[in-house]
């Protein structure tokens, strides 16, 4: 519908608002704090998709309509950091295993919420993805100097725990 707005602008219209009406009810399972109930691998779908609708309603329409804004999604990036390990497996709770994320919406992410940290589990994948080449952006891998991610997390609507000795690289 974004792509084909200028052509049919009445029914691209149509699509865009009945999209943008219907995703907050989705985007409701992020918050409070980020977390995913049903595990690693379906927030990756989840937010894989949730990222690209916003990121195409902001480059085409200039606006995401309030999207990002909906409680807990500003923090799921965080999410994806604390259940990963140290080997880029992630925590295997839920309807989930224990796979590595390939999760190039982490890159969008990082920009868009100001959390370079994110972006650097996505930069450390042993799979690259395509979406990649479109959300990478080097000034955030290359951040020094960043807060320590706390050790532990408690996610509370998911109810999950992280907990850590250390991240590593010591921060």
């Amino acid at each position: 519908a974004l792509a084909v707005g200028d052509e049919v602008a009445d029914v691209a219209g149509e699509i865009v608002a009945a999209a943008v009406r219907s995703l907050p009810r989705a985007m409701a399972e992020y918050a409070p704090d980020g977390g995913w109930a049903e595990g690693p691998g379906y927030w990756n779908y989840a937010t894989i998709y949730n990222v690209a609708m916003i990121a195409g309603l902001q480059s085409a329409l200039g606006t995401d309509f309030g999207l990002a804004s909906i409680p807990g999604f500003a923090e799921t990036g965080s999410y994806a950091v604390h259940v990963a390990s140290v080997t880029g497996r992630t925590f295997n709770y839920a309807d989930g295993r224990d796979g590595v994320l390939r999760s190039p919406h982490l890159f969008w992410l990082a920009k868009r919420f100001g959390q370079p940290r994110w972006a650097l589990l996505q930069r450390a994948s042993a799979s690259p993805h395509p979406l990649d080449l479109v959300w990478y952006d080097p000034a955030l891998v290359q951040s020094t100097n960043l807060p320590p991610e706390p050790l532990d997390k408690y996610f509370r609507q998911v109810e999950a725990v992280t907990l850590r000795s250390s991240w590593p690289g010591g921060s």
